[in-house]
């Protein structure tokens, strides 16, 4: 079942901010802007739901482009060592050729290999509102992906009462990945 709409995406990148119990030491670093502590989640999902790469430990009170910046993967992104496809034409009448990339939210950077939706709100049938919706429903695959990992985990309903470092542990055990 390949489920994306976009032809030349790889994969969706997902968030999700994982309850713990307040750092000795975190002060504010740990509080997000939900109003609570949490340690950062970030997965990177196929259209099959199949976990690619997760990450688990960042603060809560960093933003998610800042979490991506400091992954494995955003380091072998920038350093095209991923072994990605060059871009092609999507189809033989074009002549632009189209990279493969990760369908990333707003708080992703706009990369050659990331898109992210057109900020703002648009004109009903406007392009930008069109694609902002197909951006949304591909990106479904990673936010449905985190939503089946928190139903079958019980250490996700409730704030994880261990110190950063073992939840962090924990987190990176329940969503296994190829390791990219």
């Amino acid at each position: 079942m390949n489920g994306s709409i976009f032809l030349r995406n790889l994969n969706d990148a997902g968030i999700r901010n994982v309850r713990i119990r307040k750092p000795n030491h975190g002060g504010s670093e740990y509080f997000n802007y939900k109003g609570f502590n949490s340690i950062v989640l970030m997965v990177v999902v196929d259209a099959n739901y199949n976990f690619l790469c997760a990450d688990a430990g960042g603060k809560g009170g960093i933003s998610d482009g800042g979490i991506f910046k400091n992954t494995r993967l955003y380091q072998k992104f920038e350093n095209k060592q991923l072994n990605i496809p060059e871009p092609k034409p999507l189809r033989v009448p074009y002549a632009i050729d189209v990279p493969y990339f990760i369908l990333g939210d707003q708080a992703f950077a706009f990369t050659d290999y990331c898109i992210r939706p057109f900020p703002g709100t648009h004109a009903s049938g406007s392009i930008e509102r069109v694609f902002n919706y197909r951006h949304s429903r591909g990106r479904t695959v990673a936010e449905n992906a985190l939503g089946h990992i928190s139903n079958r985990f019980w250490i996700y309903q409730t704030p994880i009462q261990l110190q950063q470092k073992k939840a962090t542990q924990i987190n990176n055990f329940v969503c296994p990945s190829n390791g990219i």
